[in-house]
């Protein structure tokens, strides 16, 4: 996890977001190997733009894997509050997932964030 969160801040870095990295910003691990990251009082266009920053770090990203240094992408599923305001926590997450599966579905290495 020590290594995980060293290359997440790595990427965060060099994706030059504007929003700070804190604990409120990512949450710890949901199921599996996704995390949320929260963009309070961002519009839609600009969570994908975060988003396309995000994974573009990542793809770019040299991560220390015993011996040697291997590359990563990320499929990301983007969730806008105007969408959800009325919704559960857990609606909220499983929309995110299944925008997130539909990126993989679509090649990998994308981000997706219609129905």
């Amino acid at each position: 996890i020590k290594m995980l969160w060293k290359s997440i801040c790595l990427f965060w870095k060099r994706a030059h977001l504007s929003v700070p990295l804190s604990c409120n910003t990512i949450s710890p691990t949901i199921r599996s190997q996704r995390f949320v990251v929260m963009l309070p009082e961002t519009e839609k266009i600009a969570a994908v733009k975060i988003a396309e920053k995000i994974r573009q770090a990542v793809a770019e990203l040299l991560v220390p894997c015993a011996e040697e240094e291997i590359r990563v992408t990320i499929s990301v599923g983007v969730v806008a509050f105007s969408e959800i305001h009325t919704m559960s926590f857990d609606s909220v997450i499983k929309l995110a997932d299944d925008r997130l599966y539909r990126a993989k579905k679509m090649g990998r290495n994308r981000v997706c964030s219609d129905a």
